[in-house]
C-alpha cells in the first residue's frame, strides 16, 4: 500500500487511484471519511457557539443583585419564580434548565422549561431535589481537589440528572 497517504483530516486517500473496483472503493471511503470529519467539525463549532452564548447569559444572570439577595434568603418559594423567569426567557436556546445552589452546594431552586409542552416540569411530590447537597458535582467545584465552590463560570462535565435521569 505504498500509494496511500493520510489527508490533512487524517483520512487515508490513495495518491494515485488504482484502477477498478478497489480504487473506486478506496476513493469513496476516503471521501466519506473527510465528509464525516467536516460534519463533526461544524457540529462541534455549533455546540461551542451555543455553550459560549449560554455561558454569557449565566454570567449576566449571576451579576443581578436580586439573585444575590435570593441566595441569602435560601427560601425556595422566593427563588423558584426568579429561576422560572430566567428559564422562560431562555426557552429559545438549548438551556432549558436553571438551578441555584448555595455556597455549600445545597440546591436552593431548579426550574426546567419543557419547550414541547410549553410549561415547567413540576417535581413529583416527595421527590424534590431542592435541599439536596451537590458539592460533589463538577459544576460546583470544577474538578478541583479541594472541593471548594467555583468563583468563575465553568462548563461542567456531562452528568445524569438526579431530577430527570437524563443527561
Amino acid at each position: 500500500m505504498k500509494h496511500i497517504y493520510r489527508s490533512a483530516a487524517g483520512c487515508r486517500r490513495p495518491r494515485r487511484t488504482p484502477g477498478g473496483a478497489r480504487g473506486l472503493k478506496l476513493y469513496q471511503l476516503a471521501t466519506q471519511c473527510e465528509t464525516n470529519l467536516a460534519a463533526a467539525h461544524w457540529v462541534a463549532k455549533g455546540v461551542e457557539r451555543e455553550l459560549t452564548f449560554v455561558k454569557g447569559i449565566a454570567e449576566q444572570v449571576a451579576l443581578q443583585p436580586q439573585l444575590v439577595e435570593l441566595t441569602l434568603t435560601r427560601d425556595p418559594l422566593l427563588i423558584q419564580p426568579f429561576l422560572e423567569h430566567v428559564a422562560r426567557d431562555m426557552a429559545h436556546s438549548s438551556s432549558h434548565s436553571w438551578a441555584l445552589a448555595a455556597a455549600d452546594g445545597t440546591l436552593l431552586g431548579r426550574a426546567r422549561y419543557d419547550t414541547q409542552l410549553g410549561q415547567f416540569e413540576r417535581p413529583v411530590p416527595g421527590q424534590s431535589i431542592i435541599g439536596t447537597n451537590y458539592a460533589y458535582r463538577d459544576w460546583f467545584h470544577g474538578g478541583s481537589d479541594d472541593g471548594k465552590p467555583l468563583r468563575e463560570t465553568h462548563i461542567s462535565e456531562p452528568y445524569v440528572s438526579t431530577a430527570t435521569g437524563r443527561y
